[in-house]
């Protein structure tokens, strides 16, 4: 009997591996499409040729000083390769940690010297850089936002996904999403897809789990959603930039000194949604979402954003 549960076990996990290793496969056919008609970019191995072509170099954006993520990369963010007579500027990156290891903070003091303008997306890592410079650190918003809605809903193209629904874009399995999104589900009454990276049965309660998500999928389930649930920064934005009611559920603790809540907690705070931010303590939240109000708000912090981007590219202080 032993035998057959180990055979049975071991023919589970190489189905679950070998099921994520083509989703994954299939993920990264998509991006790599979707870079090729979207995105020019250089390859690493011409570095050193970027000098000669470039006056200014523009670190940008998202969690890309955070040195736990990419340990190899991160001075390469912190524009390493760049050369002290080249206008260097950083917009919106994030930290995501509260301090930086003892090895790397010698490097970000050095590195930091270099940057004639500073910017970040949240106040915790205005907080964390300030620990290594005097310099000025401006809050700008994630450049997303700087793009019209218009223009992402010609890229999200026509509607995918079937009827009225509910899409939860998730990037943890924390179990207790579940016990939220069934008030979510009961007070809706629609269909539920599901995209996580692991960890999720195929058909638990009934929902539908899509196994491969291209970034032009991922704007059009969000633009067409009758409701939005996730833990994703970046979910979150496109909920707001389609006008969708929304909740962001607590990926972390806020007592880790990963701080990638802080992120989300800083733009929901700025524009008066704070209250859509759930934790495994606090109750759903479905009412009246004021975007009317949420858009002014966006368009002064855009145009703050712009107005830094402009100085720093022209290189007034």
């Amino acid at each position: 009997k032993n035998t057959i549960k180990e055979y049975l076990a071991l023919k589970y996990d190489e189905y679950k591996y070998n099921k994520q290793y083509r989703n994954t496969c299939l993920i990264e056919k998509k991006i790599k499409k979707f870079k090729r008609k979207y995105v020019s970019y250089f390859n690493i191995i011409e570095l050193n040729d970027l000098n000669e072509k470039f006056d200014i170099f523009v670190s940008g954006s998202d969690q890309i000083w955070a040195d736990t993520a990419e340990p190899e990369l991160f001075p390469f963010f912190m524009q390493d390769f760049v050369e002290d007579n080249k206008l260097k500027i950083s917009y919106a990156v994030s930290v995501g940690i509260k301090k930086y290891n003892l090895h790397n903070e010698n490097i970000v003091k050095e590195l930091l010297r270099g940057f004639d303008f500073l910017s970040v997306r949240e106040h915790s890592s205005q907080n964390a850089l300030s620990q290594y410079t005097n310099k000025k650190i401006t809050i700008a918003c994630d450049p997303v936002l700087l793009l019209e809605p218009l223009n992402w809903k010609k890229l999200s193209g026509r509607k995918k996904l079937r009827g009225r629904y509910i899409f939860c874009y998730f990037l943890s399995n924390n179990k207790w999403y579940y016990d939220k999104l069934s008030v979510i589900n009961k007070a809706l009454n629609v269909t539920v897809y599901i995209f996580q990276k692991d960890g999720l049965t195929e058909g638990q309660d009934g929902h539908i789990r899509i196994n491969s998500c291209s970034p032009t999928d991922f704007l059009n389930y969000i633009c067409n959603a009758e409701f939005v649930v996730t833990d994703s920064y970046h979910a979150t934005l496109f909920s707001i930039i389609f006008k969708r009611p929304f909740n962001v559920f607590e990926r972390f603790k806020n007592s880790s000194d990963n701080m990638q809540n802080g992120r989300i907690q800083y733009i929901l705070d700025k524009l008066g949604l704070m209250q859509y931010y759930i934790s495994q303590e606090s109750e759903i939240v479905m009412n009246e979402y004021s975007y009317e109000k949420i858009n002014k708000k966006i368009e002064i912090f855009t145009k703050e954003s712009i107005d830094f981007l402009q100085n720093a590219l022209e290189g007034r202080k």
